[in-house]
């Protein structure tokens, strides 16, 4: 990154991707300005700032690839995100609870991000998805998550996640899914229906026994 972020008044993209800087600090946000330090040399740590809900414009963060622990700040549940992703990051604890309260968002990726299951089921309220990428979640096993109100939903990818149990019949009702992928080794999955799986236009899977 060139040159530090003087304003996102008008901006309604922020990505982090690779970014090389000596910390993410609390400081870093007033009103809705974002200052960032010009200094290279390490990637991002530290924790996500509950602050970014300030910046009012703002619809995507890609924290993807960083050192960032912690959680996400309930205080983002607030705002108009369209798009969030955490992808390999160093954070801990469950998924949390109020993401299924950010309405707007269209891409949630949390992938090897340091997270734990279950996916929550407050997922299932973000009907506004087109793309849901939950995989490599820490922990024991946990149930496939409720999906039925994804009407808009066109990718889905819960792989490694250690889920068991019933692949929920409701999936038939997710219209615009064109890619199911699912990593259901060394679990006990089964689908309520064969007209479910036939539903989906592609459905992998990896020493499952369907």
């Amino acid at each position: 990154m060139a040159k530090a972020l003087h304003t996102l008044q008008s901006m309604f993209v922020l990505t982090l991707v690779f970014v090389m800087l000596a910390g993410l600090k609390q400081g870093f946000v007033e009103g809705q300005s974002w200052r960032l330090p010009p200094e290279e040399g390490q990637d991002l740590d530290g924790k996500p700032p509950p602050s970014l809900a300030k910046l009012r414009y703002i619809k995507q963060i890609d924290f993807t690839r960083n050192y960032l622990s912690g959680t996400i700040p309930p205080e983002w549940a607030s705002t108009k995100l369209e798009y969030i992703s955490f992808t390999v990051n160093r954070l801990s604890g469950p998924i949390p609870d109020y993401l299924g309260n950010i309405s707007t968002l269209r891409y949630l990726e949390i992938q090897a991000s340091g997270f734990e299951g279950p996916i929550p089921s407050s997922i299932s309220s973000l009907s506004n998805l087109t793309e849901l990428l939950i995989n490599n979640l820490n922990g024991g096993a946990s149930k496939f998550p409720q999906l039925g109100n994804m009407s808009k939903l066109k990718s889905l990818d819960l792989s490694f996640n250690n889920l068991a149990g019933d692949i929920h019949s409701d999936l038939s009702g997710l219209q615009s899914l064109e890619t199911l992928l699912i990593d259901l080794s060394y679990n006990n999955f089964f689908l309520e229906t064969q007209a479910c799986r036939d539903s989906l236009n592609l459905f992998r899977s990896y020493g499952n026994n369907l």
